[in-house]
């Protein structure tokens, strides 16, 4: 794995069919945390590659990692925007897939705080903003509990329901960046004087 890994991440396609040559199935290579070269690809942004391996080799666009992340999972969370419009205009992945703790391509996105990734799939591709995991957690709540503030402030900006749902308080994940960027938000800045006055305090922001 760790030959065709590298020749992934720096886009040679002729070692990978070296590797081919050499014997090797491309389609049985996982790391320890079972990605396939499909997600390292879908990491650097590598689409050719991601055409090759599926149309000509015949790896699967659909394979999960351990924790069920889709190699859409993989550039989401590493902002590679144009690998994940490629990814979803060629229908190998869908905007609704979630991991196996019920995470989204948006969540994934937001927690490393890119911006284009989520904007996107909430315009162009219908995301809900208020989309929860298996353990009622919206993609706010992993960029409040990252720092990313620009996600935090466009996903509050586009729906504050975002806040608190299924009974988790978005200040109860937020670090104290976050939280000063809610607090100065116009749109929730009562609801946070809310929650602080059911309780909320700082113990259960750090």
């Amino acid at each position: 794995m760790e030959e065709a890994s590298t020749a992934v991440k720096l886009d040679d396609l002729d070692s990978l069919k070296r590797i081919i040559e050499n014997g090797t199935d491309l389609k049985s290579l996982r790391d320890r945390h079972g990605s396939t070269l499909l997600h390292i690809c879908a990491r650097r942004g590598r689409q050719s590659l991601i055409h090759w391996l599926v149309e000509d080799i015949g790896l699967v666009p659909t394979d999960r990692a351990n924790n069920g992340a889709t190699p859409a999972h993989d550039s989401a969370a590493c902002g590679q925007l144009l690998t994940l419009q490629w990814l979803v205009g060629k229908k190998y992945c869908s905007a609704s897939d979630c991991d196996g703790r019920g995470l989204s391509l948006l969540h994934y996105g937001a927690q490393f705080n890119h911006v284009d990734v989520v904007e996107w799939l909430v315009e162009s591709c219908e995301v809900a903003v208020t989309d929860v995991t298996n353990g009622g957690l919206t993609g706010a709540h992993y960029a409040a509990h990252n720092g990313a503030g620009d996600t935090l402030k466009y996903l509050v900006g586009k729906d504050k329901r975002c806040l608190t749902l299924w009974g988790v308080c978005l200040s109860e994940c937020a670090c104290s960046a976050c939280l000063f960027i809610l607090y100065s938000h116009p749109s929730v800045r009562l609801s946070l004087c809310l929650f602080v006055c059911q309780g909320y305090l700082l113990h259960h922001i750090f």
